[in-house]
C-alpha cells in the first residue's frame, strides 16, 4: 500500500511540474514600450505656426498614406505624437498654408523614449508665375 501511495504522489508531482513548466513557457515578456515625438513648429522668423499639419510617416511609405498618423499644431505651435513604435524608422513632415513642407531626418526611437524634435523652421513657399507673351499685341496710344 505504501508503494502505491508513493507512486501516486510521484505521479501527481510530475503532472503538476509539467503543467507549471508548460504555462511558464507560454508567458512572454511584455513588448517594448512606445515612445513620443514632440516639437514646436516655427517659421523662418521664429514665430510659432499654429494649425499646421504634422504627419508621422512610417517605413512602408505606401502611396495612399493610409498608415500615416496626423496631428495639428496647437496655438503655441506645439505638437505631440504619442504611441510611436520603437525600433522603427520614421520621418515627420510638417505642412502649413503659405509655407514649404518641412521634413525631418529619419527618427528611430528606443523604448519609452521622449524625442524632442528641434530645428523645425518653415520657409515661405515659393510662388511661380507663368507669363505667356501675346503675338502681335500692340499698344494703342
Amino acid at each position: 500500500m505504501r508503494l502505491h501511495i508513493r507512486g501516486l504522489v510521484c505521479s501527481v508531482f510530475a503532472v503538476v511540474w509539467a503543467a507549471t513548466t508548460a504555462v511558464a513557457q507560454q508567458l512572454s515578456a511584455p513588448g517594448p514600450q512606445p515612445g513620443t515625438i514632440a516639437g514646436t513648429a516655427l517659421d523662418f522668423t521664429g514665430a510659432v505656426v499654429p494649425g499646421a499639419t504634422v504627419v508621422l510617416e512610417g517605413p512602408d511609405r505606401n502611396p495612399n498614406r493610409s498608415n500615416d498618423r496626423r496631428v495639428s499644431t496647437q496655438d503655441n505651435g506645439f505638437f505631440k505624437l504619442d504611441g510611436v513604435k520603437p525600433g522603427t524608422p520614421y520621418r515627420v513632415t510638417i505642412r502649413a498654408q503659405g509655407f514649404a513642407d518641412w521634413t525631418s531626418d529619419e527618427i528611430v526611437l528606443t523604448p519609452s523614449q521622449y524625442f524632442l524634435l528641434t530645428g523645425v523652421s518653415l520657409r515661405v513657399a515659393s510662388v511661380q508665375i507663368a507669363v505667356t507673351p501675346l503675338r502681335n499685341w500692340r499698344c494703342n496710344r
